[in-house]
């Protein structure tokens, strides 16, 4: 992506505050990722269903003060909530939904880390939290490879400070096809809209980024291992486009009348749509169009890859 820095406002889908004496081994047994490690910290990961595919996404963020927060910029708290109470047994663990409590904004593009540094705001590298403004600073996921501040609607910066900046110039404030385009880019799958229920992580590029290979007992871990050790997925995300626009996603995409995967997420334009599908590797490598009910779709290349398919 070209041009100056951006920033947008958003609202995550889930912030899911965790107490309890017991909630980092709980998490531990629960999420793809692994959570070791001092505060303050953020990891991404997955929560995945016995069989290894994908209920939700999540950032566990740990701000050193005890509190845990489970953020996620697509699945909702609902979904969260479904897939970790029932496993909370003799465990001291509670949830509390704060969903519309917190905000979000994200600073992205190439001009981005020298903004922040010119107006004193922190750049912290993946995996480390930073506090600001009674706030906090990560490398979020809705851009690719933006700084998100997260802060609480009741109190710290807000939206005036952020505002102030757009203002001055040093900021220009982006559109959410702005966003969307960046987080292909960089090849972020949005969970559970591009991969979710019925996909393995290794089908959205999510491995070993969100899926740790070396940590413990976790639910679906012992699928994660054997689909390492057998090697690469059937499936996998592509970029498409067709000169004409799809009523309703996803969209079933044919190879000579067999199903080749499906369109899950797409943009409109004045010249049709892009967007990206989930398909068959050996349906892609024999047919780089293929057929839906509207039309024929091309397959420019992987997802977040810059080649195209031949």
């Amino acid at each position: 992506m070209h041009g100056p820095a951006q920033t947008i406002a958003t609202t995550p889908c889930a912030v899911v505050e965790v107490f309890g004496d017991d909630r980092f081994e709980f998490l531990q047994g629960q999420f793809s990722n692994d959570l070791r490690g001092h505060g303050p910290w953020v990891r991404y990961g997955l929560w995945l269903d016995r069989k290894g595919k994908v209920v939700a996404d999540s950032q566990v963020l740990f701000t050193g003060d005890d509190r845990v927060l489970l953020l996620s910029d697509f699945s909702p708290a609902r979904t969260i909530l479904d897939r970790l109470e029932p496993f909370v047994i003799a465990d001291d663990v509670t949830f509390e939904d704060r969903t519309g409590v917190w905000a979000c904004r994200t600073v992205f593009g190439p001009g981005a880390g020298a903004v922040l540094t010119q107006l004193g705001w922190p750049d912290p590298p993946p995996g480390e939290l930073a506090e600001a403004a009674g706030g906090w600073c990560f490398r979020g996921r809705r851009t690719g490879d933006g700084v998100s501040f997260l802060y609480s609607l009741s109190g710290g910066a807000g939206e005036d400070w952020w505002r102030r900046a757009v203002d001055e110039g040093l900021l220009l404030e982006a559109g959410e096809e702005d966003v969307i385009r960046a987080r292909w880019a960089a090849g972020v799958p949005a969970v559970p809209l591009e991969i979710g229920p019925g996909d393995l992580p290794q089908e959205g590029g999510l491995v070993p980024a969100a899926v740790s290979l070396t940590k413990g007992c976790y639910q679906g871990q012992e699928v994660m291992a054997r689909l390492h050790s057998l090697g690469r997925e059937r499936r996998g995300l592509y970029h498409v486009a067709a000169d004409w626009i799809p009523k309703d996603l996803p969209l079933k995409l044919e190879a000579d009348g067999r199903e080749a995967g499906w369109w899950r997420s797409a943009l409109a334009g004045e010249g049709g749509a892009e967007g990206v599908a989930l398909l068959r590797h050996d349906a892609v490598r024999a047919h780089p169009r293929l057929e839906a009910s509207g039309g024929l779709v091309a397959v420019r290349g992987r997802f977040g890859a810059r080649e195209e398919v031949s």
